[in-house]
């Protein structure tokens, strides 16, 4: 018998969860939900069109570790997780630059963060 061949993985079907936020020092931890939250589907397209490139599924966590300046501006976004192709720096570009509320960040200092995002295929 001649075996059909596998249907192409639908990177579509994909969704993410932001899950586990710990705040180090000096930024709400709801504003920090709040801003992943906001930007949900952008770093949900980032994991589908990584995907794409990979061609098949990829599940597992990213741990995004932000830092935000005093002013509440993203300074810096690190993300550890699974290699698919261009996630990690698409993520980065999401969030890097985005900006907390000013009464979210506790003092001139800024403060640190870090959150997972659960990628489901």
């Amino acid at each position: 018998t001649v075996e059909a061949p596998a249907a192409p993985y639908e990177a579509s079907r994909a969704y993410i969860e932001i899950t586990g936020f710990v705040i180090s020092s000096g930024v709400s931890d709801k504003a920090v939900r709040s801003l992943l939250t906001a930007n949900k589907s952008a770093i949900l397209a980032c994991y589908q069109k990584g995907l794409k490139a990979k061609g098949s599924a990829v599940h597992g966590v990213l741990t995004l570790s932000l830092s935000v300046g005093g002013e509440g501006k993203v300074r810096s976004c690190m993300v550890q997780g699974p290699e698919i192709p261009e996630t990690s720096r698409c993520v980065q570009g999401v969030v890097t630059g985005q900006t907390l509320p000013q009464n979210a960040v506790e003092g001139p200092g800024g403060g640190t963060a870090e959150a997972t995002v659960v990628l489901h295929p």
